[in-house]
C-alpha cells in the first residue's frame, strides 16, 4: 500500500511541486490509511483508539522549529489541483490543530470509512 501511494503521488506531481511532494511523503509514515488522520499510532485499526497528532507534534517530528510555518506550508500543498491537508481544531483548546489528509490524494481505506472526510474536503474547498 505504502509503495503504491508514493508512486501514485509522484505520478500526479510535476517538477515544480517536488518540495510539496517531499512534505507529503514525510507525513505518510504518520498517516492512518483507514481514516486519513495523521496520528501517533498510525497502525491502529480501532478508530476509537487513534491518537491524533497535532500540528505542534508533527512539526517537532519533521524538524520544523515553528509549527505555524509548517501549517502555512501544508496549506499551500496541492497535488493534481487538490488540497492535500485539512485541519481540525481541538474543542478544548482551539490553538491545537489535528491533521487530516484528503482521501482524493491519498486513499487507503474503503469508501464508507472515508466518505465523511471526503465530504469535509468537498465542502471547504478541497475538491
Amino acid at each position: 500500500m505504502f509503495k503504491k501511494t508514493v508512486r501514485d503521488l509522484y505520478d500526479l506531481s510535476n517538477g515544480r511541486t517536488v518540495g510539496q511532494l517531499a512534505l507529503v511523503y514525510s507525513v505518510l509514515p504518520f498517516l492512518n490509511f483507514e481514516t486519513n488522520i495523521v496520528c501517533h499510532n498510525p497502525d491502529e485499526t480501532d478508530p476509537d483508539r487513534l491518537q491524533p497528532m497535532n500540528i505542534e507534534s508533527l512539526a517537532e517530528l519533521l524538524g520544523y522549529a515553528n509549527a505555524a510555518k509548517l501549517k502555512l506550508t501544508m496549506n499551500r500543498v496541492k497535488i493534481d489541483g487538490k488540497v492535500v491537508f485539512g485541519f481540525f481544531e481541538n474543542t478544548n483548546d482551539r490553538r491545537q490543530k489535528g491533521i487530516t489528509v484528503n482521501p482524493r490524494v491519498v486513499f487507503g481505506g474503503n469508501g464508507e470509512q472515508l466518505q465523511a472526510i471526503r465530504t469535509q474536503f468537498n465542502r471547504f474547498g478541497g475538491v
